[in-house]
């Protein structure tokens, strides 16, 4: 829920916009990209703690992705994203086409 309008001369009633902005759909994808990042982690054995660079090959999301770069890297752990061709794993999130590759950071770089 983006905004709560309250109108206190409306007695017993809720009513609830359920419109898609294309900003909620958006927020979404990024949410699920973000879970399937995770999970990609997982896969390959990450800890928690570990810091890595994010490789993302996408021809149609780019600048979806640049947009939430910021939340993107705090929630998967990357001090990095890269946009570059990668033999990663793919994701297909709706319309949104990404593959992905993880390196991880050692104390020596990548």
């Amino acid at each position: 829920v983006k905004n709560v309008i309250e109108d206190m001369n409306i007695k017993n009633e809720v009513v609830l916009d359920t419109h898609l902005t294309e900003e909620l759909k958006d927020e979404g994808v990024v949410r699920d990209f973000i879970r399937q990042v995770q999970q990609l982690r997982k896969a390959e054995g990450f800890t928690p703690e570990d810091v890595m660079e994010l490789t993302i090959d996408t021809q149609t999301s780019g600048a979806l992705i640049e947009r939430y770069q910021k939340e993107i890297r705090v929630k998967v752990l990357a001090d990095r994203i890269v946009f570059k061709e990668t033999d990663g794993e793919d994701i297909v999130l709706a319309e949104h086409i990404f593959k992905i590759s993880l390196k991880k950071k050692t104390k020596h770089g990548y």
